[in-house]
């Protein structure tokens, strides 16, 4: 993708923070969120987390964690 490419372009979440530009089959960019494309990860991740908190000594770090 160049930059007149994607200026040009117009689809939805184009310059959204919590996305990421990608082309779809039929080559058009279009906009995919995070939440989206790193589903597995995050769940993952907030597993991890909600599993630290039972090993955190300090009550106020352990609901930080579940935030």
């Amino acid at each position: 993708m160049t930059k007149t490419e994607f200026e040009q372009s117009e689809f939805s979440d184009k310059m959204g923070l919590y996305s990421v530009v990608r082309r779809d089959d039929e080559g058009k960019l279009i906009s995919v969120s995070y939440s989206e494309i790193y589903h597995d990860k995050i769940n993952r991740a907030a597993v991890i987390l909600d599993e630290a908190t039972k090993f955190a000594d300090d009550k106020e770090f352990s609901n930080y964690l579940t935030i």
